[in-house]
């Protein structure tokens, strides 16, 4: 067997020169949180401004989800309680009682009303041009959810809803747990239930 000697100089394929050779090999990317802690921007545009329509329980989740993500500044609180007012005005937030108020103002709007507010309070982003988070169910009718996509489809905003769930850890870990076919499913809910002498009980629902 005859042994391989490498080319001579000049001959076979040619090599890269060292400079094109160190461009080409690979290099870490920084993380947001790495520029971040740099004081640098993550961003190429200025911070995302989000307003909160309903500061109730869900709105709450959505003010802290909001709040820890990059180049993202939630400046604007849309509600009529005073307690809920007094505090986003501690936050140094906006505070508005209607949400056609924030034209002009906000990019995002959470919309975390109750369900039968949903279509009232986004509508009038959405034909605005501001893009819409709003909590499920998008409406109570189909008609209503057709008037918000359609006016999401005219102005170009996005128009989201708020399917949590779908991103639960819990709900991740029992689809693992269930490689195949599962002939039945139960599931428990235990939740606290307020009753007429305002005692918190525990109601427990089975479906």
């Amino acid at each position: 067997m005859r042994a391989r000697t490498a080319p001579a100089q000049g001959r076979g394929r040619p090599r890269r020169s060292p400079r094109f050779a160190d461009l080409a090999r690979p290099r870490p990317v920084p993380t947001p949180q790495t520029l971040a802690a740099q004081g640098m921007s993550t961003a190429l545009y200025p911070p995302l401004r989000v307003a909160i329509v309903g500061m109730g329980k869900m709105g709450s989740l959505h003010y802290a989800a909001w709040q820890r993500l990059p180049d993202v500044r939630v400046t604007t609180l849309v509600d009529c309680e005073p307690d809920r007012i007094r505090w986003a005005t501690a936050q140094e937030m906006i505070c508005f009682e209607n949400t056609q108020e924030l034209v002009g103002k906000v990019d995002v709007a959470v919309i975390a009303t109750p369900s039968d507010q949903h279509v009232d309070n986004a509508l009038p982003l959405l034909e605005a041009g501001i893009h819409c988070l709003v909590e499920k169910p998008l409406a109570l009718t189909f008609a209503g959810c057709r008037r918000l996509v359609d006016a999401s489809r005219r102005s170009g905003a996005l128009l989201a809803v708020g399917h949590s769930e779908r991103f639960n850890p819990a709900l991740h870990l029992a689809r693992s747990a269930l490689s195949g076919h599962a002939p039945c499913v139960e599931v428990i809910r235990a939740a606290p239930h307020l009753n007429a002498r305002s005692k918190a009980t525990a109601t427990w629902c089975r479906i």
